[in-house]
């Protein structure tokens, strides 16, 4: 691939997933407000490993005449 990245998009993009969603299950379950913001703040970094190794990927793929499909 041309643009490899040192961890692998993949990994962060799972990584990300679970982040998010750990933090969201716990969110349902805070017990205060310090709580509460903290884990959104973590979903927050969750979605962003996410949607920033989702565009990484999608360019991976596909070839920049299709992009615009993608």
């Amino acid at each position: 691939m041309l643009f490899r990245s040192i961890h692998g998009r993949k990994k962060i993009f799972f990584h990300g997933v679970l982040l998010y969603t750990v933090s969201s299950v716990l969110c349902a379950f805070s017990s205060g407000t310090a709580m509460l913001v903290s884990l959104r703040g973590a979903q927050g970094i969750g979605c962003a490993m996410m949607f920033s190794t989702n565009v990484a990927m999608l360019i991976a793929l596909f070839p920049p005449k299709e992009r615009g499909k993608a």
